[in-house]
């Protein structure tokens, strides 16, 4: 299993729907539940994730990102934006309305072909680069990272927040890290410039 990956979870009463956002001690896992919304048809995460047993997993659907719709789908839902869904069983009435969202047009991402254009592999892109210190938004985003970087949580949850980030932005300094070595180049990541 891995961070973002969709379980269906032995709930008390029925199946529960969640993402996988971390691991905590050795049998536990973090989750962010999805629960019915305001509307009875919308699906939403909660605020706070929680801890469960890895034991209470029934089922687990790894999140493959060149064919998240795919994902979702097997998870039993459609989603609307980034954070709501719908499920796939529910018989929505059409006098409801729900709000519209990135992955509406399900069948424009469904095929590579229609994304031949749109998508740059990274390989092909430009490796990343430190953004110059010309504008304040540049100046307050670096200094922003290096707070983060000295940032002691206070709480369980600012722990779990932390840890989040830190191993997000590790995957990914590590990703590009490969791309920069082969150019011969580096970049640190973690201490961008704050001052010309």
């Amino acid at each position: 299993m891995k961070e973002g990956d969709l379980l269906k979870i032995n709930g008390e009463n029925g199946v529960w729907y969640a993402q996988l956002v971390g691991f905590d001690e050795e049998d536990m896992l973090e989750v962010w539940y999805i629960n019915r919304g305001v509307n009875r048809y919308l699906w939403e995460y909660d605020k706070d994730w929680e801890t469960v047993h890895k034991n209470t997993v029934i089922e687990h659907i790894p999140l493959d990102i060149s064919d998240v719709l795919a994902c979702y789908k097997q998870w039993g839902f459609k989603p609307i934006t980034e954070e709501t869904f719908v499920k796939l069983d529910d018989d929505i009435p059409d006098d409801v309305l729900l709000p519209v969202g990135e992955f509406d047009e399900e069948e424009e991402y469904d095929s590579e072909d229609n994304m031949d254009d749109f998508i740059v592999p990274d390989e092909e892109g430009e490796a990343f680069t430190l953004a110059p210190l010309d504008s304040d938004f540049v100046r307050e985003t670096h200094e922003l990272v290096q707070k983060f970087n000295t940032w002691e949580p206070q709480n369980p949850q600012e722990q779990k927040l932390k840890s989040f980030v830190d191993h997000m932005s590790l995957k990914y300094k590590q990703h590009d890290d490969n791309r920069q070595f082969a150019i011969g180049k580096t970049v640190d990541y973690d201490h961008p410039p704050v001052k010309k």
